[in-house]
């Protein structure tokens, strides 16, 4: 842990927040939050989150059982991301589906970025 990229992950959470300010006041482009199991969400997009949940049940559990050792040490890493990157892309592509006129889905995209931005900074940074 000696070599953890603190200031890295600041500033890409920085230049995330000057995004995502710009998308909100100056553009107009407003936030909407839906929660998983929300009332407002359509059943397909909501039965694609959860397989996604579940594959990375499997696969947390998968290797806590050591069936997958050729994954490397960052397979948490790649799992945990992967599962936030996974979900905000789904609900990207749901509100722009489906709310297309709000432009919301800019948000949910511009997040899938951080997280992979940040994956990609702890596993540079983190060697």
């Amino acid at each position: 842990m000696e070599n953890f990229p603190f200031i890295e992950i600041l500033v890409v959470f920085a230049i995330y927040l000057a995004i995502s300010f710009y998308l909100n006041k100056k553009l107009g482009i407003k936030i909407k939050r839906r929660g998983l199991i929300s009332m407002h969400r359509n059943r397909y997009f909501l039965a694609i989150d959860f397989l996604f949940i579940f594959l990375f049940i499997g696969v947390i559990m998968g290797y806590a059982n050591g069936d997958f050792t050729f994954m490397g040490s960052h397979s948490y890493l790649f799992a945990m991301f992967g599962l936030f990157i996974m979900l905000s892309i789904n609900s990207g592509i749901e509100e722009w589906w489906l709310h297309r006129k709000d432009k919301a889905f800019y948000h949910e995209w511009l997040s899938s970025l951080l997280y992979l931005m940040i994956l990609f900074v702890l596993i540079i940074g983190g060697n």
